[in-house]
């Protein structure tokens, strides 16, 4: 992704961009690698089968944890590790903002799923109350800055953020309905998936969780407001400089969509 920004970005702040993309990155990630050492010379191996089962203590968890929420909270991106995400997608070619919002913002939420909260289970109940606050904060602020947008990159960006930390809603409920709302329904504008993520949320925080249900709100208003520009207003605000997707762009929306 950073040769993908910097070399066939599609504006003047590229090279910013694709910066800024991988110093945020490789700095979330030194904590999550300090943390995969601890874990190996703790359990004295790093098979996932092993470290799901494995004897670790309680405050042990929760350092480890933040290790890894560190590198995950940059990439799904939460507030406020978000500022690398408006960039990258408006300087990436379209293919790159499609991997992007396709494919590497859903490793995160993959990542709090299979490891923050498969190998470190205690910690992952010992600090829901902070992911549930730093999302609904992330989902509020990104939809409100989503509507304030004139920018279709920069739109789908902030809408991003927002997706993303209902996804972090569901996954820490831990509960049936908020972990299998992760999965998408098509044709339904992800209604579905958000409804169950919300639902299985609401029996962990309801307070919380019914200000973070003004995202679904606010994402019916800016998708309303882009469609209506898009289809509706001037041909020149946002289609001019846009043509029909080649063979490679065609290939890569196809696989980020499986």
């Amino acid at each position: 992704m950073f040769l993908i920004i910097g070399i066939w970005g599609a504006r003047e702040r590229k090279i910013h961009a694709a910066y800024q993309f991988f110093l945020y990155t490789l700095l979330g990630s030194l904590f999550m690698l300090l943390a995969i050492l601890v874990i190996y010379f703790e359990v004295g191996s790093t098979d996932y089968q092993v470290l799901a089962v494995a004897d670790i203590s309680e405050t042990r968890q929760r350092i480890l944890w933040l290790g890894f929420f560190l590198s995950f909270a940059v990439k799904v991106p939460m507030i406020p590790f978000h500022i690398w995400l408006p960039e990258a997608h408006v300087e990436a070619s379209l293919a790159g903002s499609i991997i992007l919002a396709g494919i590497l913002l859903k490793l995160a939420g993959y990542g709090f799923l299979r490891y923050s909260i498969g190998v470190l289970p205690d910690a992952s109940v010992f600090f829901t109350p902070l992911v549930y606050s730093l999302s609904v904060i992330s989902i509020v602020y990104s939809s409100f800055t989503t509507l304030r947008q004139i920018d279709l990159k920069k739109i789908i960006a902030y809408s991003s953020v927002g997706h993303m930390n209902i996804v972090n809603l569901g996954i820490f409920s831990n509960t049936i309905q908020g972990i299998e709302g992760n999965i998408a329904v098509p044709l339904t504008s992800n209604f579905v998936g958000e409804f169950m993520t919300f639902a299985g949320a609401f029996q962990q925080n309801p307070v919380l969780t019914i200000f973070g249900a003004l995202g679904m709100i606010l994402s019916a208003g800016y998708a309303i407001w882009l469609y209506n520009r898009v289809a509706f207003g001037s041909y020149s605000v946002y289609l001019k400089s846009a043509g029909d997707l080649n063979r490679r762009e065609f290939i890569a929306n196809a696989l980020s969509s499986i």
